[in-house]
């Protein structure tokens, strides 16, 4: 009985591997099924999302993630709010009337932000935290990750953002471009955009190149200044057009500034600030170089030391007179005072400056002085050849007069709003 149970498993044992050598060409031993098995899903996995909440696909705009290029500002508004996401900031790109980009909206959230045309149409977004790309790749990955995920076929910029970036990666994908931000050799950013980075490096080569030609003239002039202020300590004068010129290097964004030089800039304004502080005299300067100057009228003695400063400035002998006798045209109830504003744009690109509101306060309270027109003021505008502020705008090297009731003005604040900047007047 022992021996038949033997024949026969030995007979199973010949018959099983006569079957293992005769395997079908068509067919795959065990092993080799597998390997092929694993190989298509890397494959697959390689090109799907690593997350069905994928914000945006890098690969192919528009068929997978929550968002695309093309969408509305409406439509992406709506997305967010749909996914419980939290806007923290939306901000008009375009500081000047006239620049490039004007129009142009950026919307942020903790983890992305989202560029959009004039036309309201997004063309950018770029990820700041640890969402992934298609691929998986993810801030915190090493630079080996991003070759081996995309290839060595890509543009390298050296990064604009002053944000502990060094460079910036670029690939072209199915006409796209889909940049991946490096801080060493670790992934700090990445973002996908209808536009090349290599328009940013343009941009700011052009912001740069405008900004030399003021740097130089700023420049120029506050060395001159503070020359005739270092030669005559009480010369107010100089001292008024060095604070001026010192906010111009301090705000126009094109000009850079070095250390050095910021160090120069900052103890020339203290120079001169000891002597303004009776002054009427203000000044500022739009981040793109829109340069305004109000001169107020003078209310106090400490006010009439500025009598042939304020004259010089508006480059006419009547000034100080014109903006007293408003005061002195006031009836015992209020003190209306005069405000003579001239606007320029250095960059010489606008003929109009736009003033989208013209605010007098005092520092100290929210309540607005108002402006208004009278038939007394209409007559010393005429017979000191004036024109008024319409409100709207004043054509770029010109002044135009302003007339309010200051009664209850203790510390002036000026501002003026011109495109999306709100300039600041100061008077030291």
């Amino acid at each position: 009985m022992t021996r038949i149970i033997v024949v026969v498993l030995v007979c199973l044992f010949l018959n099983g591997c006569g079957q293992a050598k005769n395997v079908p060409s068509g067919s795959q031993p065990i092993q080799e099924q597998n390997s092929t098995v694993t190989a298509k899903v890397q494959q697959k996995n390689a090109s799907s999302p690593v997350s069905p909440n994928l914000l945006i696909d890098e690969q192919k705009n528009g068929e997978i993630g929550m968002f695309h290029l093309g969408m509305t500002l409406d439509e992406v508004r709506g997305r967010l709010a749909e996914k419980k996401v939290e806007i923290t900031n939306e901000t008009e790109n375009a500081s000047e009337p006239g620049a490039e980009d004007q129009g142009e909206r950026s919307v942020w959230t903790e983890g992305a932000s989202f560029t959009f045309n004039n036309k309201e149409e997004l063309y950018s977004v770029d990820v700041l935290d640890e969402q992934p790309t298609s691929l998986g790749l993810r801030k915190g990955d090493a630079k080996e990750q991003v070759m081996k995920l995309y290839g060595k076929d890509f543009t390298k910029f050296e990064a604009l953002d002053d944000d502990g970036a060094d460079d910036v990666l670029e690939y072209t994908l199915d006409g796209r471009y889909f940049t991946v931000t490096l801080k060493g050799d670790q992934v700090l950013n990445w973002g996908v955009s209808t536009r090349s980075y290599q328009t940013l490096v343009d941009a700011e080569a052009k912001h740069n190149q405008e900004g030399s030609p003021l740097k130089e003239q700023l420049m120029t002039d506050l060395k001159a200044q503070l020359s005739k202020l270092s030669s005559h300590p009480k010369d107010l004068t100089a001292a008024v057009m060095v604070a001026d010129r010192v906010r111009g290097l301090q705000n126009i964004t094109s000009i850079d500034l070095s250390e050095e030089e910021i160090d120069y800039v900052i103890k020339a304004g203290k120079k001169a600030e000891g002597l303004l502080t009776d002054s009427v005299i203000y000044s500022g300067y739009s981040a793109g170089g829109i340069h305004f100057i109000a001169i107020l009228s003078p209310r106090s003695a400490e006010n009439t030391s500025f009598k042939q400063t304020i004259n010089q400035v508006r480059d006419s002998q009547d000034e100080f007179d014109f903006l007293t006798a408003i005061v002195d045209a006031s009836d015992t109830r209020s003190l209306q005072m005069g405000l003579d504003v001239y606007a320029e744009d250095l960059n010489g690109k606008l003929k109009n400056i736009p003033i989208g509101k013209l605010t007098v306060k005092d520092e100290d309270s929210s309540e607005e002085f108002a402006l208004f027109e009278e038939k007394y003021s209409q007559d010393l505008l005429k017979s000191h050849k004036r024109s008024q502020g319409n409100g709207k705008s004043i054509p770029s090297g010109t002044w135009h007069t302003y007339m309010f009731d200051g009664t209850l003005l203790n510390e002036l604040s000026i501002s003026i709003e011109t495109g999306t900047d709100l300039v600041v007047l100061q008077n030291k």
